[in-house]
This record gives C-alpha cells, structure tokens and sequence, in this order.
C-alpha cells in the first residue's frame, strides 16, 4: 500500500483529483485520500484492522446481490444460509454526514504539464435534480460535442485533455471539470469554463440537451450488457434508494429533464463556492481571478 501511495503521488493527474476531494469535503471520509497516508497505513494493527471491520462491516449494513444465470429463489436461500445468523459483535461507527464545503490550492510542481481540476455544488444521488445534473455535466463536457471540448481543446487548443464530471453521493455531490494543459494558458481556459457554465446557466439549446440524454441512455443500455455493471448499478440503488429502479425508470427522468432543469443545475454551480485544485506550474492568482470571472 505504501508503494501504492507513493506511485499515486507521482501521477499529477491522481494527485490533482485526490487534492479536489480533499478540497471539496474537508477532514470527512470523502476528502480523505483513499488509499490513506504513510502514517495512517504504517499505524495499523492487527487489532486495529479486527476493530475497524466490527464496527463498519455489519449486517445492517450488508447488501448480497447477484446478476447472470441463477435461480432468484436458490440465491436467497444460499444468501440467507450465508449470512442469516450474522449478528453485530460491536455498536456501529454514528455516520456523519457529508457536505461539499469548497476551497483552494496549489501544489506548483516543476513539471511539464498543468493538471487543474474545478469543482462546483452538485446533486446527492437522491435529490430532485439529480438527473438534471447528469444532463448538465453531460452537455458541459461529456464529449467530443460537448461546450467545454469544443470550446477549450477544438477552437482555441488550449487543453490536450478537458472533460467534466459528477460525484454523486448519499449526502451531497459536486460537479467537476478536469483539464491538462500547458501553464501559460491554463488562465484562459479556466475562463472559458467558466463561461462555456454561465451559457448553460443562460441559453442551453434543446440540441445538446436531447444529445446529452441520448448519451446517458445509450452508456446506461451499453452498461446492462455487462453482469459486473448490472450488479454493481444494482447494489448501488439498494443503498441509496432502498429498491431497484428499473431501466425504463431511469430513461423517463432523463427524458423529463428539460431546459429550465439544466439552467438551474448550471446557476447552482456558477453561484456555488467553486473548488481550484491545481499541480504543476502557473499564476495561481490568475487562475483564480480567471475562475471568479475578473479576467
């Protein structure tokens, strides 16, 4: 794990993204770096790790699922032979919920490229607007097509690498923006991000919003030919929303979001604490400025 922790950190795009987290979540398990510290890895024990498990692995908290050939009646038979007389042997850690909080940094490296990660408030898993959410950060930089390729990598070749994101949580979720790119323009593509938002936030055309949908619903289609995908997807929504949600379901939210959905998303994000988490050279006060819109 170690040699893990140290390989990780030598991969500026890793390290950027491990430092948005941090960034966006503070001291809550979700900004803590997931494969942990030099000194948090080299005090375990074996009595710390039995301690750990009896308070986080319990049966309250136990999701058995299964995908592919298998008779439903024979896999909860098998499930409940497994697993039936599981009891807790510890009180259970009280869960503290998260909160995307906001913030910046800058790790100036001496290296050849810029690795800048944004992150702006975005949607839990449950919230309302959730799969607006998924649209907005679809129509914003989910591909070749999308405001953000376009507009920083295809017309000014400002990025070799731009394309958005969204973590989505029990609890709270950002939207994100990743871009590689050379120090001198790392400014002015943080500009154009942030402008590519507000347009979103002001005019998104139905073209990119029914482009965007068709795209969610078609990697959704792809993902369910694959048993690890259906049952991962479905372990997913047990934890979060308690019951499977259908296919059909999900293509009907998509297919509801409509452009008043995608500006609110995108006003959210531009009126939100913005996170800046950079590694590599470059104005740092620049890029901020340009991230406020002030340049």
């Amino acid at each position: 794990v170690l040699q893990e922790i140290g390989e990780a950190a030598d991969q500026p795009d890793d390290a950027v993204m491990e430092l948005l987290q941090a960034l966006s979540y503070g001291d809550h398990a979700l900004g803590r770096p997931i494969l942990g510290t030099e000194e948090t890895v080299t005090a375990q024990t074996p009595a710390t790790l039995r301690e750990f498990m009896a308070r986080t692995y319990r049966p309250e908290q136990l999701v058995v699922a299964a995908s592919g050939g298998i008779d439903a009646k024979r896999f909860s038979e098998l499930a409940a032979a497994a697993f039936g007389d599981w009891a807790s042997a510890a009180p259970g850690s009280p869960r503290k919920p998260a909160r995307y909080q906001g913030g910046r940094r800058h790790d100036a490296r001496d290296i050849e490229q810029t690795h800048i990660a944004l992150a702006f408030p975005g949607a839990a898993v449950t919230d309302a607007d959730y799969f607006a959410t998924r649209v907005f950060v679809e129509a914003l930089g989910g591909g070749m097509s999308s405001r953000i390729f376009q507009s920083v990598r295809e017309e000014r070749g400002l990025a070799y690498s731009v394309y958005s994101f969204a973590d989505a949580y029990e609890d709270t979720g950002a939207v994100g923006v990743y871009a590689g790119t050379d120090a001198e323009n790392a400014a002015e593509a943080i500009g154009l991000i942030r402008r590519d938002i507000e347009a979103l936030a002001a005019a998104p055309t139905a073209a990119e919003i029914d482009r965007s949908r068709a795209m969610l619903k078609s990697t959704m289609l792809m993902a369910l030919e694959s048993p690890s995908s259906r049952i991962e997807t479905a372990a997913g929504q047990l934890y979060a929303h308690g019951r499977l949600i259908a296919p059909e379901e999900v293509a009907a939210r998509l297919d509801a979001v409509d452009a008043a959905g995608v500006r609110a998303v995108a006003e959210k994000a531009i009126g939100g604490i913005a996170s800046l988490a950079v590694v590599g050279p470059g104005d740092f006060d620049a890029m901020a400025a340009a991230l406020d819109g002030a340049i």
